[in-house]
C-alpha cells in the first residue's frame, strides 16, 4: 500500500480522537493500481483482471474454417449449399455463444439462421453450424458472417467460396439408321458454346422419342415409339419407371412433352384412346394430378412450350373452313388456371403459312415458330401481342432457342447442333453426336433454372 494511503489513515484516526469533522477533499480512489497516477474509472481499452488491476482489453480473433462447399463447388439453381463451419473465437470473453449465422452471396443477406439466443455453441469448442441458402443463376462469391452474444459483435469470415453453376446444354434423342428409320435410340446432351463434346446420357437402347431433360437435373423424360408411352428416368436413363397416363377412363397418347422451368410441372400434347384429335395437358412430375387445359379440338397441332413463369404454355392449332380447307393458325397462351390469350395468327397461303411452335424464349419476350414445310425458316413473334415478327434469314431443321436465349440452336446435320443469331449471322458448330442416325427435336436444357 502506498505511504499517502498511510497517511490519510492516520488523520482519519485523529479526527474521531478531537471530534468530527468533514474533509475539504473526498478521499483518493485508484481504480488501476497497478498503473501510475490516479485512475477515477477503468481507462477504455482496458478491463480489470482477477487481481484487481487493469490490464488491456483482450483483442477477439474470429477463427473460422469453412469445410464445405470446397471451392469450386458445382450447383444448379434452387439447390441448397450448406456452409458447415468450424467456428473459435480467441479471447472470448467466458460464456459467449454464437447466436446468429448470416449466409452472404455476393455481399447480399439471403438467408439468417439464428442458432440459439441464450444456449448456442460455446464458440470457444468450436461446433460446426450449418447455414444453408438457395442459388440463383451465375457465379457467386459466397461469405459468413457470425454474431458474438457475449458482446454483440458480427465478423465475417475471413474465407470466401466461389460457387458456379453447371453449363447449360442442348438435348436430344438419336435414332439409329437412315431417316425415318425409327430404331433404337438413346439421350445425347452437349453444352451450348461451340467446339463442345456431346456426352451420352444413356446407352440403354430401346426407343425414345422426344427427349427432354428436368432442370434441375433430376431426370430424364422420353416418349416411346411403338405405344407412345411417356417415361422418367435418371440423368444415367437408370431406374426408368413408366407414367400410367389416363383421361376420364381412357388411354392417353402423349407427344411433345415439355418440363417446366421450375422442374416441377410436365406438360403434353395427348390424343384421348383413338382419337385423331389433341388435348393439351399439365401434371405433377410424379405423374398426379392429371389437368386438361385446354380440351380436344380438331386440328390442335401436337406442339407445345413452356414460358418462363412455369404458370402458363403456349398451344396453337389450324382453322378450317366448313370444307376442310385450312384458313390458318392461330397461337395462344393458356395458364394453368384456364385463360386463354391470343399471340399471334397466321393466314393460309401466306408467309409462314403452316408454322409449328418451337420454344419460348428463356425471358419469355419471343415465341419461336417453324416453317416446316415452307421456307424451313424460324421466326420470332413478341409474346406481348403487339404481332412483331422477326425473321431468322436461314434455312434450318428443329430449331429451339440457344439456352442464352440471344440465338437459334438447331440442326445442321442429322447429329450436329449449331447456332446462329437472330439475324442469320454468326454461325457456329457446338458440337455432334458420334453415331449413325439422326435426332426427331432439340430440347433446350437450361439447368441453371
Amino acid at each position: 500500500m502506498k505511504n499517502r494511503t498511510r497517511y490519510t489513515l492516520a488523520a482519519i484516526l485523529v479526527a474521531f480522537t478531537v471530534g468530527c469533522s468533514t474533509p475539504t477533499d473526498p478521499p483518493a480512489y485508484d481504480a488501476c493500481p497497478n498503473m501510475s497516477g490516479d485512475q477515477s474509472s477503468v481507462p477504455a481499452g482496458y478491463v480489470k483482471d482477477s487481481t484487481g488491476n487493469c490490464v488491456p482489453e483482450p483483442k477477439y480473433s474470429l477463427v473460422i474454417t469453412i469445410e464445405e462447399p470446397k471451392i469450386g463447388t458445382t450447383v444448379a439453381r434452387g439447390q441448397s449449399l450448406i456452409c458447415k463451419a468450424s467456428v473459435k473465437e480467441e479471447n472470448a470473453p467466458a460464456g459467449s455463444t454464437l447466436t446468429t449465422a448470416i449466409w452472404r452471396i455476393d455481399g447480399n443477406v439471403v438467408d439468417c439462421q439464428t442458432v440459439s439466443t441464450d444456449k448456442g455453441p460455446e464458440l470457444v469448442s468450436g461446433p460446426a453450424s450449418p447455414v444453408t441458402a438457395g442459388l440463383s443463376l451465375g457465379s457467386h462469391t459466397v461469405s459468413v458472417e457470425y454474431c458474438n452474444s457475449k458482446n454483440g459483435e458480427c465478423r465475417l469470415a475471413s474465407s470466401q467460396v466461389v460457387v458456379t453453376v453447371p453449363p447449360d446444354m442442348i438435348v436430344m434423342a438419336v435414332r439409329q439408321g437412315v431417316y425415318p428409320n425409327e430404331g433404337d435410340a438413346d439421350i445425347w446432351a452437349g453444352d451450348d458454346k461451340a467446339g463442345s463434346t456431346a456426352v451420352r446420357q444413356t446407352n440403354s437402347g430401346g426407343s425414345k422419342w422426344f427427349a427432354a431433360a428436368f432442370p434441375d437435373g433430376s431426370g430424364l423424360l422420353w416418349v416411346t415409339g411403338i405405344n407412345q408411352y411417356l417415361w422418367r428416368s435418371e440423368m444415367d436413363g437408370n431406374n426408368p419407371v413408366r407414367y400410367n397416363l389416363e383421361w376420364e377412363g381412357q388411354i392417353l397418347r402423349p407427344e411433345k412433352t415439355v418440363v417446366s422451368p421450375n422442374s416441377k410441372k410436365i406438360a403434353f400434347m395427348a390424343s384421348i384412346g383413338q382419337s385423331s384429335s389433341y388435348s393439351a395437358f399439365v401434371m405433377n412430375v410424379d405423374g398426379s394430378s392429371i389437368q386438361r387445359i385446354l380440351p380436344d379440338k380438331e386440328g390442335l397441332v401436337p406442339d407445345i412450350a413452356w414460358f418462363p413463369n412455369s404458370q402458363s404454355v403456349v398451344v396453337g392449332w389450324a382453322e378450317n373452313d366448313e370444307l376442310g380447307l385450312s384458313l390458318g393458325y392461330l397461337y395462344f397462351q393458356v395458364s394453368l388456371e384456364g385463360g386463354v390469350k391470343t399471340l399471334f395468327s397466321i393466314d393460309a397461303y401466306k408467309k409462314y403459312w403452316l408454322s409449328r411452335i418451337r420454344d419460348v424464349s428463356p425471358s419469355g419476350e419471343w415465341l419461336m415458330l417453324w416453317d416446316v414445310f415452307g421456307s424451313d425458316q424460324a421466326f420470332l413473334v413478341r409474346t406481348d401481342g403487339s404481332g412483331e415478327v422477326k425473321d431468322v434469314p436461314l434455312k434450318v431443321w428443329e430449331p429451339v432457342f440457344c439456352p442464352n436465349g440471344n440465338e437459334v440452336c438447331y440442326l445442321s446435320n442429322w447429329t450436329e447442333v449449331s447456332s446462329v443469331d437472330f439475324n442469320g449471322q454468326n454461325v457456329q458448330k457446338l458440337f455432334s453426336v458420334p453415331v449413325s442416325g439422326w435426332a426427331d427435336r432439340l430440347y433446350r436444357w437450361n439447368r441453371s433454372n
